[in-house]
């Protein structure tokens, strides 16, 4: 006997495989594009890390002095002309610039959420080497991990002095 057509079984047998498919398909979509917004979402705050790290070690290279502060949280930087000061706020840091007593510049770094900031002494090495700790403390799956930028107090390390040979 010759059939011509397909069954019924067959039929169903090839729309669950094909809604099996679709199904993945639709999962799989769904996860990349939360991904791709959670990563969108995430750029700006570590841009404003990077730029955090960068001004930090700026500041601590060309210091002369770390300035001791009685508050919590709070960190002053004597450089040639001016006054950086650092202050760790819930999810932000804040940094100013002051010359001869007079606001000259202000920045707000938001730091990603659940994270704080400090600022620690590196051992009792002189020059003294600090560094800019930003610690993960609410998210369960980042627990103890931490982000360390380390300065060293009045010299910038991105410059060597030139050997004999060369001028």
């Amino acid at each position: 006997m010759h059939r011509r057509g397909y069954s019924l079984v067959e039929t169903v047998a090839v729309l669950t495989v094909g809604s099996v498919i679709v199904g993945i398909g639709v999962g799989m979509l769904h996860l990349l594009l939360r991904t791709e917004r959670t990563g969108r979402d995430r750029v700006p705050q570590l841009r404003a890390v990077a730029r955090l790290a960068q001004q930090f070690r700026s500041d601590v290279n060309a210091a002369v002095r770390q300035v001791p502060v009685a508050k919590q949280g709070e960190w002053q930087f004597a450089l040639a002309d001016r006054l950086v000061t650092y202050r760790a706020r819930p999810g932000e840091v804040r940094w100013d610039e002051r010359k001869d007593g007079k606001l000259r510049r202000q920045e707000s770094y938001v730091l990603p959420s659940g994270c704080s900031a400090a600022i620690a002494a590196q051992g009792p090495a002189t020059p003294a080497v600090l560094g800019l700790v930003i610690t993960a403390e609410a998210a369960p799956r980042a627990a103890g991990r931490e982000l360390l930028v380390t300065a060293v107090l009045g010299k910038d390390q991105r410059f060597t002095k030139p050997s004999a040979g060369r001028k």
